[in-house]
């Protein structure tokens, strides 16, 4: 896996978060939703309702955040600030994970027995065409980013912070104000980007996207 990753040239995974998990996840690290329930943490869900079926398991994405579930959820909660790791993608050869080629949660996922989304031939179809979607050499987008944006790695054990490389906010006052409020562990930066679409966002866009239905999980930009 390491040298698959290698020639990909991934170097990073992102997982969102709202900023009140912060000092639990210095504390505790990236815990699956079901040990947070079992030892009594407090938390702040991204999904209420895990319909991906895996509670148990740590959701993220390599080389770029799931921006259409992103900005469902911010246009969601408005109130809420959050925050984006950065994490190292050494956690792909050393937990065990399982390969999602779109969000794990759509039934073209979930169809596939969670068996068959683990391995190297696994990780590999993140970055192959499907009928019926955008082709990968229409994108443009780098060969390290899986073809779909909603692609996901689940991770099935506590992820220890070390393993975060940087905490990243789209305001500077954020950034400073948990710069304050965490210990050094973290590197803190401001990456307003970070928090916007990839660059093929248009190639994914459907009827409701241009219409302006904030709720679609597609994403208006």
């Amino acid at each position: 896996m390491r040298s698959l990753i290698e020639e990909k040239g991934i170097r990073n995974l992102y997982h969102f978060t709202n900023v009140d998990n912060l000092n639990s996840i210095y504390t505790n690290g990236l815990v699956p939703r079901s040990e947070l329930t079992n030892r009594g943490i407090s938390f702040n869900y991204n999904d209420e309702y895990r319909r991906d079926g895996f509670p148990n398991s740590v959701s993220m994405s390599i080389e770029f955040p799931n921006y259409r579930m992103f900005y469902s959820l911010r246009c969601k909660h408005p109130d809420y600030n959050w925050a984006v790791l950065k994490i190292d993608p050494d956690v792909l050869v050393e937990f065990c994970c399982a390969y999602s080629w779109t969000n794990a949660a759509d039934a073209a996922s979930c169809s596939i027995p969670i068996e068959e989304r683990t391995g190297e031939e696994a990780f590999l179809e993140l970055f192959q065409d499907r009928n019926g979607y955008p082709r990968r050499e229409s994108l443009n987008i780098p060969e390290s980013y899986p073809t779909n944006p909603q692609a996901e790695v689940l991770v099935f054990d506590t992820i220890p912070c070390g393993y975060i490389n940087a905490v990243i906010f789209d305001k500077e006052i954020l950034t400073e104000k948990y710069r304050k409020l965490l210990p050094d562990t973290f590197s803190f930066s401001t990456d307003s980007s970070i928090f916007k679409w990839r660059k093929d966002y248009s190639s994914w866009q459907c009827e409701a996207c241009l219409n302006g239905n904030q709720t679609c999980l597609h994403g208006v930009f």
